[in-house]
C-alpha cells in the first residue's frame, strides 16, 4: 500500500524549500523567461529584418527554441530532485541534461498519446491516465526507459489518483496566482509547484521500492 502523503504538507515543503532557494530560483526563472520569452522575439526580429522572415530559417529557429525549452525543463525538475535529496545545485544544472532528452522526449510523446487515447474515449479515461503516469518525467530523470517510467508511474499512483488530482488542480491555482500577481509572483509560485511535485513524487516512490514490469493502461 502507498505511503499516504498529506496535500498541505506537500506545498508546506514547496513553500519552505522555496524560501530557503528562493534566490537560486529566481536567477534560474529569470534565465527560463529570458530564453523562452525574449530570445524567441529577438529572433523573430532578426529573420525579419536580416533574412526576409525567411519560412526555412523560421522553423529552424523554432525547433532550436523547442530543443531548449525542453532541455532547460528537464534541468529545472533535476535541480528540484538535487534540493530534496540535499545534493548540490547550481546553473550549470540547466543545459547539462542532454543524456535525457530522447528518453524524456519519448516518454512524453508516449504520455501524450495515452492521455489523447483517454480524452477520446469520453475524456474521463484522459484526466485517470493523465495523473496515473503524470511521475513519468521524474522517473526518467531518475534513470528509468520510457516504458518503464510510464509503468512505475502506474504502480506508484495507485490508490492516490483522487488525491493527487485534487494537488494538481491546487498547484495549478497557485501557479495562475503567480502570474496574475504582475507575473512576478511566479517567481514564488513556479518553484513552490515544482518543488511540491517533487515531494509527493519521492514519498510515493519511496513506499514501493518495487521494479516495474510492462506497462499496463488500465484504470
Amino acid at each position: 500500500m502507498n505511503q499516504k502523503f498529506l496535500i498541505q504538507e506537500a506545498v508546506k515543503y514547496g513553500w519552505e524549500a522555496m524560501k530557503k532557494h528562493f534566490w537560486f530560483f529566481a536567477g534560474m526563472l529569470a534565465i527560463f523567461y529570458a530564453l523562452m520569452y525574449g530570445l524567441p522575439f529577438l529572433g523573430q526580429y532578426f529573420i525579419k529584418q536580416a533574412l526576409n522572415n525567411n519560412p526555412f530559417f523560421n522553423g529552424i529557429f523554432s525547433l532550436i527554441i523547442n530543443i531548449l525549452g525542453i532541455i532547460i525543463s528537464i534541468g529545472l525538475v533535476k535541480v528540484s530532485l538535487n534540493i530534496y535529496d540535499d545534493k548540490s545545485v547550481d546553473y550549470e544544472i540547466l543545459f547539462t541534461q542532454w543524456k535525457f532528452f530522447w528518453r524524456y522526449l519519448g516518454s512524453m510523446i508516449l504520455y501524450g498519446l495515452i492521455v489523447l487515447g483517454g480524452f477520446i474515449l469520453l475524456i474521463v479515461p484522459g484526466i485517470i491516465w493523465s495523473i496515473k503516469y503524470s511521475m513519468t518525467p521524474y522517473l526518467i530523470l531518475e534513470g528509468y526507459s520510457p516504458l518503464d517510467a510510464l509503468t512505475r508511474s502506474g504502480v506508484i499512483t495507485k490508490g492516490v489518483k483522487g488525491k493527487l488530482f485534487l494537488l494538481w488542480l491546487l498547484l495549478v491555482l497557485i501557479s495562475l496566482a503567480g502570474y496574475v500577481l504582475f507575473f512576478i509572483g511566479s517567481f514564488v509560485a513556479q518553484p513552490i509547484v515544482l518543488l511540491a511535485g517533487i515531494f509527493v513524487y519521492k514519498k510515493l516512490q519511496n513506499a514501493i521500492p518495487k521494479e516495474p514490469t510492462l506497462p499496463e493502461l488500465g484504470f
